[in-house]
């Protein structure tokens, strides 16, 4: 809708919030952040720059100050700079309200003598939408769990090194069993298919008891 043009859902990249631990929001607050999952869509030289994932917000952000229940909505524009439409999205009264407007809707084409789909901007007649596929640098949170052993931090440094990514700080999580350590890895602005390209090598490590968590930091 925003961009006038069509997307398949099954394109836009999508991660969810199964793999956050309490030592991630740990973390975050230790840098002054908070994790929030975050849909967005930014038109750019590129193409559309679209996805759903946990992002780590800054405390001063408005996207922390979202709490409970409550959703968010944010337009960036030219000419109206931003804008913020904040209210309830979850909880027995914000979701019985969107039934029952759906019930009546339902019922108001069932007396029309009409079930068809209502005609929304960018989802009828309009072309498809060029998703871009080398993103904007931004910077990102790893959080890797491992069995301990000698030499992993070089090991992993060496790996992002070697995608020439810098690193911006490197944590390890105290007094932890020594089967699952973790430690967490801030680096400066890069590409997705960079970072993700060095997410997938350190995957491969025979060390790691999970897989590596990716967090965007904004």
């Amino acid at each position: 809708m925003a961009f006038g043009g069509r997307l398949k859902v099954s394109t836009i990249p999508t991660y969810g919030i199964r793999q956050v631990r309490a030592i991630d929001v740990h973390s975050a607050n230790r840098l002054d952040s908070t994790i929030r999952l975050v849909g967005s869509a930014e038109r750019t030289q590129r193409g559309i720059e679209i996805s759903v994932r946990p992002w780590m917000v800054s405390h001063r952000s408005m996207l922390a100050k979202v709490e409970g229940v409550n959703n968010a909505v944010f337009l960036v524009g030219e000419k109206i700079g931003t804008q913020m439409f904040y209210g309830r999205g979850a909880g027995g009264d914000a979701t019985g309200a969107a039934v029952v407007s759906d019930l009546i809707e339902i019922a108001r084409d069932l007396a029309a003598g009409q079930m068809s789909a209502k005609k929304v901007s960018g989802f009828l007649n309009s072309d498809d939408l060029q998703i871009s596929e080398n993103p904007q640098p931004v910077s990102w949170y790893l959080r890797l769990t491992v069995k301990d052993q000698r030499g992993i931090v070089a090991r992993v440094a060496e790996v992002i090194a070697h995608h020439d990514i810098n690193i911006d700080s490197l944590e390890q999580e105290p007094h932890l069993p020594k089967d699952r350590v973790s430690f967490v890895i801030t680096v400066e602005p890069v590409s997705e298919p960079t970072i993700r390209a060095a997410v997938d090598a350190i995957d491969t490590f025979e060390f790691m008891v999970e897989p590596l968590l990716l967090l965007r930091v904004e």
